[in-house]
């Protein structure tokens, strides 16, 4: 359909440069300088036209995602105002703020996959908000509308906690190789006590190396 609409356009302004064309006396130099108008005219409705339906790139549909996982972070402390447990609220605050982390990772060490993490965390997400949250809070308010309001209460939150040890264990993988060279860069420093007496002056035994 687009490449349709492109050819049409390009067909429209070539009737157009001929009835020009036709109607404009002058000499060769004339026509010329209006056909070099008209093909720079048709090019640049071309381009327009294209750069006008281009699909998004990978970068701006994982800054989409990226703002949507925020809307949805912030929605989840709206919650917490509602919340009398404290061991929960104290658990959503650790996920709400090792959501923004992970998403930091991903982009920072691993770009390529931004889309795919971001995609998944929000559906993990969706259920908290939409099925979780909402009904924990009607339990907590009105429990006798539920049987064994209690243990579904504790249900929910359990699943809640591991969602949130599951994004910390995530942020620790993503720091793994960071960490690894941070520990070989130490011992190669380390390494040079070896020519010290211990407080950073030059032992006898390396003083003629």
């Amino acid at each position: 359909m687009r490449r349709r609409a492109g050819f049409f356009l390009v067909f429209l302004m070539g009737v157009v440069m001929g009835l020009l064309l036709s109607f404009v006396g002058g000499s060769g130099f004339t026509f010329a300088a209006l056909g070099v108008v008209m093909v720079m005219a048709v090019s640049t409705s071309i381009w327009i036209f294209r750069r006008r339906h281009l699909p998004p790139s990978y970068d701006e549909l994982a800054q989409e995602l990226f703002v949507n996982i925020k809307h949805d972070v912030n929605n989840i402390q709206g919650y917490m105002s509602s919340i009398k447990n404290w061991q929960l609220r104290q658990q959503l605050e650790l996920i709400c703020e090792d959501i923004l982390v992970l998403m930091d990772k991903v982009a920072e060490k691993a770009p390529e996959s931004r889309l795919t993490t971001g995609k998944f965390i929000r559906g993990y997400l969706d259920f908290i908000l939409s099925d979780i949250l909402p009904q924990y809070v009607e339990m907590q308010d009105t429990p006798r509308y539920y049987d064994l309001t209690e243990d579904k209460m504790e249900e929910g939150f359990q699943a809640i906690r591991i969602f949130g040890t599951f994004l910390h264990n995530r942020i620790v993988e993503l720091e793994l190789a960071d960490d690894m060279r941070y520990a070989v860069a130490i011992e190669m420093l380390k390494s040079l006590n070896a020519y010290t007496n211990g407080n950073g002056v030059k032992s006898q035994s390396a003083v003629g190396q």
